[in-house]
């Protein structure tokens, strides 16, 4: 947990991030918060006023994917090939961060400002 928060704390300074929202339970403890639920997002978006509908929920693992679905949220799925189970059902399956990014934006990677 140390080691999560001190990262948080680093990329806080670093980067235009207003919150970081963390769930530290076990899938055992059966919490809101604990993706495939939806709390943690459904916390930051009372929080900041979001409107779910109109948000991305971005995740390389099955559990993001199921969250975001289950708050409503367009779902966009980076597939880094790992051997695990995989999202049933996703808006877009993307092959790295940066395509996540241009279809947020709406813009081709290869765009230049």
């Amino acid at each position: 947990m140390k080691i999560v928060e001190s990262i948080n704390a680093y990329l806080l300074k670093s980067l235009p991030v207003d919150r970081f929202i963390m769930c530290y339970h076990d899938s055992e403890d059966n919490c809101d918060c604990r993706k495939p639920k939806p709390g943690m997002l459904f916390s930051g978006a009372k929080e900041f006023n979001i409107d779910m509908e109109l948000s991305y929920m971005v995740g390389d693992r099955w559990r993001d994917i199921e969250a975001g679905i289950n708050a409503k949220c367009k779902t966009i799925f980076i597939d880094y090939r790992y051997d695990e189970k995989q999202p049933e059902s996703v808006d877009y399956k993307v092959g790295s961060l940066l395509d996540a990014v241009a279809i947020i934006t709406n813009r081709s990677v290869y765009e230049q400002d």
